[in-house]
Order: structure tokens, then C-alpha cells, then sequence
């Protein structure tokens, strides 16, 4: 049998024994915490109107909490005159042991 201490990373799918174990239940090897600048976080929620969104920089988009499929690009966004009532950043905390 396999050793019971390795785990499947979330990210990649190897087997570690070394990395973090997150707060929220995933595993995550050492490897991709070093290529995620830590900690992985959850994309930040900004509120537009009475709606959150996800605020995606890399595709420069918001897209929403509740429906991901609806989209605002940032161009939309500017062109439209709508602005960020509220925003919401979460790190996913790294439990020890």
C-alpha cells in the first residue's frame, strides 16, 4: 500500500507530503504554493448595483458571483458609467498540522 501521509494536490494532481493543507479542505503541494506567490486567494468581489462579481484582471472582465456566464468586460464597464459600490479580497488561510 501507498504511504497514508501523501495526498493529491488540488492544483496538479501529484502526490506530495510536503505543502499546505488550506482552510478550505484542499490540499496543495509545495510546489504550486511557490508558483502562486503563497497563499492562493480567491478572486476578488466587488459589488456593481445589487450584484457581486468576481473581478478578473488577467481576462479584464467581471463576471458574476451567482452566474458566471454573465460578463461585464472592463470596457463595458467604463463605457456604461457603472461604478463599485463594495469590495470584497479573501486569502484562503493555511492550516499547520
Amino acid at each position: 500500500m501507498g504511504n497514508p501521509n501523501k495526498k493529491n494536490c488540488c492544483v496538479c494532481g501529484e502526490r506530495w507530503t510536503d505543502g499546505l493543507d488550506v482552510a478550505s479542505g484542499h490540499d496543495i503541494c509545495a510546489a504550486c504554493v511557490a508558483a502562486s506567490d503563497g497563499v492562493p486567494r480567491e478572486l476578488p468581489h466587488v459589488r456593481i448595483g445589487r450584484k457581486w462579481y468576481y473581478q478578473d484582471d488577467r481576462l479584464r472582465e467581471f463576471r458574476e458571483v451567482k452566474n458566471p456566464h454573465k460578463r461585464i468586460s472592463f470596457q463595458e464597464f467604463r463605457e456604461q458609467g457603472l461604478r463599485i459600490q463594495e469590495v470584497k479580497t479573501y486569502r484562503l488561510v493555511a492550516r499547520r498540522g
